[in-house]
């Protein structure tokens, strides 16, 4: 079993370490996390946007509101409904939520500091995977 211990958290989450103790007791990684859905689920987003992308260059796909673009567009929203509504209880479910993050704010909503961030705070918590 591994452990997700008090100064593991506070490498990545800095501001963590002027909280007592009590409230950051050590984690145990237990078979809860292991069913953490949440990284399947987000396999899942990224294979419908796959989809999105090849099905949007189909003849009569491009405005988007073809059957087909409507079904994936709905499957992909269902499954980021579900993401968003769930609670973080894996490291794996921590990574899969920040990619998430990092990918819906590529284009440009991030600054170049906070994507940095962002990508080391996923490569530190897939580390300890």
């Amino acid at each position: 079993m591994n452990n997700f211990t008090r100064r593991a958290f506070t490498q990545i989450f800095p501001v963590a370490s002027i909280v007592p103790t009590t409230l950051l007791a050590e984690t145990q990684l237990s078979e809860k996390t292991e069913a953490d859905p949440v990284p399947e689920w987000w396999r899942e987003v990224c294979e419908l946007r796959k989809q999105e992308i090849e099905a949007c260059v189909k003849p009569g796909n491009g405005d988007f509101d073809s059957p087909e673009m409507l079904d994936l567009d709905q499957r992909r929203k269902a499954l980021e409904q579900k993401i968003i509504n769930r609670e973080v209880t894996s490291l794996a479910g921590a990574a899969a939520k920040l990619e998430w993050v990092a990918y819906e704010t590529g284009e440009g909503l991030f600054c170049d500091n906070q994507a940095l961030l962002t990508a080391d705070a996923i490569r530190f918590i897939r580390s300890l995977i």
